[in-house]
């Protein structure tokens, strides 16, 4: 396993952070993609091709937005090598002949015989383009912007001194050649991000998220940058969960929850993975439910309000009021056992001693196995704390039997009870039954 895959997997960085190194590093035609006859840096190409184009867009006396999504698809990802400037010139005539529209025959002719690429059906260009950019949003530099036919990628305002500092790091950017792929490995994880590698270029950054949130800074703030910005993310984190619940419906988030339950066969809305959605999802039910005071969710979130990864390892996935909460899509028995037990009764007893109040803990999953019911029978009688587990479908129907949180606590409380007095079996026969 290499350092990246470790640090993503156990969480140790922000995963904002180990997604950039990976995509500034990314080589078409590396080692590892041998089938791939380009040799092109995408990722920076995409940012050098954004940047240059806003200005020559600005230049014409046009608001510029960014790139549209399927000049991203066509002439970004058809780059064959690192003219990101070639690349902006052949966009600039594009919208000079055809405007913004999209005009099919000509990508068509652009990228299977100017560019001479292997021939694909159109339709799947949109998929290629989804899995790309999907990837580059897990950096939290890039947003999608728009909707329908007018979706445009460009950079987020919150991180745009990351990109600044990208672009002048890697300014004269090419591409490398690799003679195996341990030698690939080792240049991706040696990669130097200018915002954890320079103290002024991080300043700055900091600088520019506290401008983004209206928030002035003194010079003692810089005392310890870490604190500092771990405390300026949160601040946006919350200010996206906000909006996210503002917008939404309690009606529609409980139909979302039924689909991870297995109670309904629709298609959800979110383009999001299973465990990250659950998670999403109880804090915005909860929010739109009872309120946002008091609601912590830590998920990194970006502009549009959707969660893009977890936090580094270490926190409690949500808070609320008293209530302590962790969500998970893992059915396997020993995974469960194993991943969702010991550090929850951690979470709870270090929560507790900080906050010197009782706290009510919950865990949500989609099926509840007899180890982990028996592990939290137990903590509720050696902490003399309300923990208990439910699935998925239990919390649906909490949520619709608690008109006001103050039932909701009661509520929940119960199902402590339920857990303390009755054998363990009888306990997950009935929160599992749907």
């Amino acid at each position: 396993m290499t350092n990246l895959a470790f640090e993503l997997i156990n969480r140790k960085s922000y995963i904002t952070d180990i997604y950039s190194k990976i995509m500034v590093g990314l080589h078409f035609g590396n080692p590892t993609r041998k089938s791939t006859l380009n040799k092109a840096r995408v990722f920076l190409n995409t940012i050098f091709v954004i940047d240059l184009l806003k200005k020559e867009w600005e230049k014409l006396g046009n608001e510029a937005k960014g790139i549209l999504k399927y000049e991203f698809k066509s002439f970004v990802l058809g780059m064959k090598d690192c003219d990101y400037k070639k690349c902006v010139k052949d966009i600039l005539e594009y919208r000079k002949n055809y405007g913004l529209k999209e005009n099919e025959e000509y990508i068509n002719d652009y990228l299977f015989n100017k560019l001479d690429l292997k021939k694909i059906k159109y339709e799947s260009l949109n998929y290629y383009a989804d899995e790309v950019f999907r990837k580059f949003e897990m950096t939290g530099l890039l947003i999608a912007r728009g909707k329908f036919k007018h979706i445009y990628y460009d950079f987020s305002n919150f991180n745009y001194k990351k990109i600044e500092s990208l672009l002048n790091a890697y300014e004269n950017y090419d591409f490398k050649e690799f003679s195996n792929t341990e030698e690939y490995i080792n240049f991706l994880e040696n990669i130097k991000l200018p915002w954890l590698d320079n103290y002024e270029v991080r300043k700055e950054v900091i600088k520019q998220k506290a401008k983004n949130l209206n928030i002035k800074l003194k010079d003692s703030d810089f005392e310890n940058l870490n604190i500092l910005e771990e405390s300026l993310n949160q601040k946006f984190y919350n200010k996206a969960l906000k909006t996210a619940i503002l917008q939404s419906d309690i009606n529609e988030l409980l139909e979302e929850l039924k689909i991870l339950a297995s109670l309904s066969n629709a298609k959800s809305k979110y383009d999001i993975p299973e465990p990250l959605r659950l998670e999403y999802l109880l804090a915005l039910i909860l929010g739109k439910k009872y309120g946002i005071k008091k609601l912590y969710s830590n998920l990194i979130y970006n502009e549009n309000s959707i969660p893009l990864s977890y936090a580094p390892a270490g926190k409690i996935d949500l808070e609320y009021q008293d209530f302590l909460f962790e969500a998970t899509m893992i059915r396997n028995r020993n995974q469960q056992l194993n991943s969702e037990t010991t550090s929850i009764a951690r979470h709870m007893k270090e929560s507790k001693d900080k906050r010197q109040e009782d706290l009510r803990t919950m865990l949500v999953a989609h099926y509840i196995h007899w180890d982990v019911a028996l592990f939290f029978k137990f903590c509720a009688k050696e902490f003399e704390s309300k923990i208990a587990p439910i699935t998925i479908s239990k919390f649906i129907e909490l949520i619709e039997n608690s008109p006001n949180f103050i039932d909701f606590q009661i509520n929940f409380d119960n199902f402590v009870k339920q857990l303390l007095i009755e054998q363990t079996q009888n306990y997950i026969d009935s929160i599992n039954c749907n």
